[in-house]
Parts: structure tokens; sequence; C-alpha cells
């Protein structure tokens, strides 16, 4: 103990020596938690995984920790602000779920993503996994020969190297030994000749690839066999009676697909939204032909199909095979010159939602953006259709999981004072599976698509039912939900939407969305308007109703902003909407008063020019 001062004054002097060094230790650590405190977070979510397999999401950032993510769901706290590389890395199943084996490799939808971190705030990371191969699945080794059928052989020579075992998958895209490529099991394996033999039981694509999400180009497009390749002409030099002519006449003509690209989200597992058929080929082909009659003229004619193979790419390749059979057609009542070229966007394919222990398939018939140059001459009605059908399938035209086919027809019509093109949905066919689910097809009904009208190429019109082409119940919106009529961002699938904000958060179903036909705006065209409700669990909810426009350049466009209304009716530029009140005798949910608001679209936004009240007449939706 210190000398030379009274006990009291030393032990004072001891306690403030102690608190000192305690606030400088109190100090240090609040620089140290400063500079550690959490500056910004990420809440991870994984999507398409089987239920309990481990994800892998690494993100990085210069002069910070690695950051790896391998729960489906989890908040990563304590990141500094700025920008983070994220790699999404493959996965391996560690179970059998359905259709998916045991050691399946799993890959992501997108591998590298980046998110920018807020200083106190929660940003979301959505990341999802897509196209599954499953185990003992490679491409196939360089094939010297095949035994069979090119399409459906039943053996195929390969190099005596080759590791393929029995009991093997062997994939390939189309080559010139296998035209339409190859998907299968090998059965028997020898060798022979210098050679390996392998013996093969064709497989659907489900069995190697239960799982395919891919939207973009077909890669490795070869032509199929003894089928005219993509961009090929076909003159038909019609003369004498041979197609029921009272005169000469000419029809040549050429057609064109252009490039045609994939979306592919077949899915033959119980997880990640499945099981699921959706297969939709885009491309803008283009027809040109020109005709010339001297006299009445009928007269069809087939036109050799144009047909594709190509492959999706994936760690293996995945076959497409995609056809389409051409028939045209021309006929006139007198003389008649015409030269015509059109060309448009389109989009074929299908959708599909389960019904029951069926898969619904609906079609998605598109056309946009079009574009054509006509010369015309003639003193009565002509018309002239090449009638395109398509045929897509994912995987060996001979073992296809899913085979879609669409009739289609196109018709030029040329009068003397109004030409047009037509393109209308005939027949609608599509057969396969996912997974346990068999794909049927109801009645797909009547679509026609005005693709053009007018004459001499100057003029661009479209039908008045151009709007109802468009899938409003597989669309994103944005829509405003309580509490606080918060702006709310939707994805609606098969008529159900989600919303990663909505509350509570994830999967909020609400009713389908109510579709209504009419001239909005008072251009004499067609609009539509959707209504759906959005709710917030109990009693309190928003009614929204959004109207939608196609522009002359084919794209849909939003009308104004929401409309608090339900039962939305479109005429003579006016949108009618409906409210339903109670008073306070009322019990809940059992309104009393109707209230029809009427409004107009001025200045950029719907304007409320009439409201009445009446009794209530129908159900609350």
């Amino acid at each position: 103990m210190p000398r030379g001062l009274p006990f009291p004054s030393r032990l004072a002097g001891a306690m403030l020596t102690c608190v000192a060094l305690a606030l400088g230790a109190v100090g240090v650590m609040g620089a140290d938690e400063a500079a550690a405190a959490p500056s910004g977070a990420v809440r991870v979510s994984v999507s398409s995984l089987p239920s309990g397999q481990p994800a892998r999401v690494v993100l990085s950032r210069s002069g910070q920790r690695t950051r790896v993510v391998s729960a489906q769901k989890k908040t990563l706290r304590g990141l500094a602000p700025g920008r983070w590389r994220v790699v999404v890395q493959p996965v391996t199943a560690r179970r059998r779920t359905g259709a998916v084996r045991a050691g399946a490799r799993i890959s992501p939808v997108r591998a590298r993503l980046t998110v920018t971190v807020r200083r106190g705030r929660v940003v979301a990371l959505r990341v999802a996994y897509g196209t599954i191969i499953n185990p003992r699945v490679s491409r196939a080794p360089r094939v010297l020969g095949v035994s069979g059928a090119p399409g459906r052989p039943s053996a195929v020579r390969v190099p005596r190297s080759s590791s393929a075992r029995v009991g093997d998958y062997v994939v390939s895209g189309p080559t010139d030994a296998l035209p339409y490529g190859l998907i299968a099991r090998v059965s028997s394996a020898s060798n022979a000749a210098g050679a390996r033999q392998l013996g093969l039981q064709h497989v659907p694509v489900s069995d190697v690839a239960p799982v395919i999400s891919y939207s973009g180009p077909l890669v490795g497009v070869r032509e199929a066999p003894r089928i005219q390749a993509f961009g090929g002409d076909a003159d038909l030099s019609l003369l004498g009676s041979s197609c029921g002519l009272t005169g000469g006449t000419r029809l040549s003509g050429g057609f064109d697909l252009g490039s045609p690209r994939v979306e592919a989200d077949f899915n033959a597992s119980l997880f990640g939204g499945g099981p699921r058929a959706d297969l939709i080929i885009r491309a803008r082909p283009s027809f040109n032909f020109s005709y010339l009659a001297s006299a009445g003229f009928f007269c069809e004619k087939e036109i050799a199909a144009v047909a594709v193979v190509g492959v999706i790419p994936a760690p293996v390749p995945i076959p497409v095979y995609a056809a389409v059979p051409l028939k045209i057609r021309a006929q006139s009542t007198a003389s008649a010159s015409i030269e015509t070229t059109v060309s448009w966007d389109l989009a074929v394919g299908m959708r599909t939602r389960r019904a029951g222990v069926l898969l619904a398939a609906r079609p998605v018939f598109e056309a946009s953006n079009p574009s054509a140059s006509i010369t015309v001459s003639t003193s009565s009605e002509t018309k002239i259709g090449p009638s395109l059908g398509f045929e897509v399938g994912v995987g060996v035209r001979s073992a296809l999981s899913v085979n879609l086919e669409v009739e289609s027809a196109v018709e030029f019509s040329a009068r003397p004072d109004e030409c047009s093109w037509d393109w209308r949905l005939g027949g609608f066919t599509v057969k396969g599976s996912a997974g346990p689910l068999s794909i049927n097809t109801p009645p797909a009904g009547e679509i026609n698509h005005r693709i053009w009208t007018g004459c001499g190429g100057s003029t661009f019109g479209r039908a008045p039912n151009a709007i109802r082409s468009v899938d409003f119940l597989n669309r994103d919106y944005t829509i405003l939900c309580p509490p606080g009529d918060r702006v709310t961002a939707i994805q609606v699938r098969n008529g159900r939407w989600s919303s990663a904000t909505s509350n509570p958060p994830g999967d909020f179903p609400t009713i389908q969305p109510i579709i209504s036909y009419g001239d909005a705006t008072g251009d004499g065209r067609e609009d539509a308007a959707l209504y759906t409700d959005c709710s917030a669990g109990g009693s309190g909810s928003v009614p929204n109703t959004l109207v939608f426009e196609m522009g002359a350049d084919g794209q849909v466009r939003q009308v104004g902003g929401v409309v608090f209304g339900r039962r939305p009716t479109l005429s003579g530029g006016v949108l009618t909407t409906r409210l339903f009140l109670r008073t306070i005798s009322d019990p809940a949910g059992s309104p009393s008063i109707e209230q029809i608001d009427q409004w107009r679209f001025q200045n950029g936004d719907w304007v409320k020019f009439s409201s009445v009240k009446q009794p209530y007449s129908g159900p609350d939706v």
C-alpha cells in the first residue's frame, strides 16, 4: 500500500484509478463494437430445391469476410455497405425426391448475381435453382455407326475407350449419325471389331433431366432429315387444270422462321411448383409470295415442312424438336396481281396448371411488331393463305416427354378498298406427361390476330380483339395493399398471385383476377380492365382495378393508375366500377349498398365524374 497518504485518500485514489481504467476499457470496447456494428443485412431466399436440400450461396466483397449460405432461408447481418458479389454453386441431391434421384446435380438458374447492401436496411436476395440432371447421365461418346433407324437406333458403335456401362444414360444433340439427338439408357455393352457396341433403351427426357429451366436460343440447330431447312423457298408454278384453273396463273412463295428461341419450364418433380410442362417457341417468321392470275383460280398445295433439331444448353445437351408443316392456298374470282411480304414476332406454345390428377394445357398464341410491304392490283376479292402448323417437343422425337401440335392459318385478303393479314389459331393438341401427371388438352377456343391491315405497306392497324390474346393471368403487376394502401409488386401465375412484400409475406393467394374488355379511352380500340383484391387476411381489403391497352407497336401498357373499385366494365371511353358498402346496422360481410362510379381518362389518369348509390345487387366480387 502506498505510504504518505491517509488511508481514505489512498482508497479514493485507487477507486478513481479503477474507474478510469474501467471507463477506458468501456471506451475501447465501444470503439471495437462500433467498428463491427451491423451496417446492413441481406435476407437470402432460395427456391426450387427439394425440402431439406442444402443450397450453396457465396457472398463476397473485397476486404470483407466471405459468407456462405446453405439454408434455404437465412438473414446475414453485419455486412459492410456496398456491392457484394454472389455466386450460386450447383449442389448434389442428398436423397431421392420423386423423379429426382439421389446424387442428381442441381444447377442454379443464374450462377452469378450482385446485391447492394445499404446501411441500416435489410435487402432481399432471391436465388432460384433450375435444371436438374440425374446421376449416371453423360454426353454420348463419338458415334461411329448405328444399328436400326437413325432417329431411333437400337444400338450404336463407339470407340473402344468409351467408359459407358450398362445402366448409364447417354445424351446427345443432333449429329450426322443421330439426326434427332439421343436420350437413352445403355442396356448392353460389348467389344467387337476394335469398337464398343452399346445397346440402347430409349427413355423420356424426364429420366435424365426431371427439371429443365431455360429461356434462350436453341444451340447447335441442324436440319432434320429429308425436310426443308429454315429460309427455303417453295416455288409453286401452277399451270393448266391441275388446280382447277380457268386461266394461266403463277404462285410462288417463300417462308423463313428466323432464329427460334425456346422457353422451357419442365418439372417432373413434386417441389418447386411442379409438376408442370410450360413450353413456348418465339420467332419472327416472314412470308413472301408473288401471285399472278388472269382469271378465276383456286388451288391448295402442300409445301415441304420446315423442321430442325437443336439443344437446350445444360450440363448435358437436351434435344428440342421443332417443325412447321406448311400448306398454301390461293383463291380469286377475277384477274389479280399481288406481291407481298409480311413478318411479325410470334410466340406459340403452352402453359400448364394442375387440375386434379392431370395437367391442363392452355395455348400461348401471341403476335406483335408486324411489318408488311404489299403491291396489289385486283378488281375483286382475292385470298391467299399459307397454313402454319407448329410441332414442338422436348426430347428425342421418337420418345418425347412433351409434344405440342398447333394448327394455325395465315390469310392475306385483298379487296379494292382494303387489304389485311390475319393469323388464326386452329387445332391445339398436347401429348405427354410431367412426372406422375398426364397432360390433357382443354378446348382452346378461337384466337385471331389481325397482324396487318391497309394496303401499300404505309398503314397499320390491329384487330379490335388483339388485346384478348394477352395472357393477363400470367403477368406481373403493381397494386395497392393494406395497411395504408402500400404499393405492392405481385406475380400472377395461373390466376393466383404472390408477393414477397405481402402481409404476411410469402405466397398469399387471392381471388382469381377478373378481366373485362371494351373501349376505355374512346379511341375506338378494345382495351382490358383487370380487377383483383388485396386483403391483409382479416376484414380489410383494397379492390384494385387496372386498365391496359395494346399500342400500335404491339406492346401492352397500363392506362393511368390504380382505380379503387370492383367489377370493372368498359364502354365508349368510360370505365365503370362498383363498391359494396355496409351501414352501421349491416352485419359483417353483408353490404346493403352498391356504389357505381364512372371514370374518364384525362391528363394521364382516371378522373371520377359520376357516383351513384343503389341497393346492393349481387355477390361482393
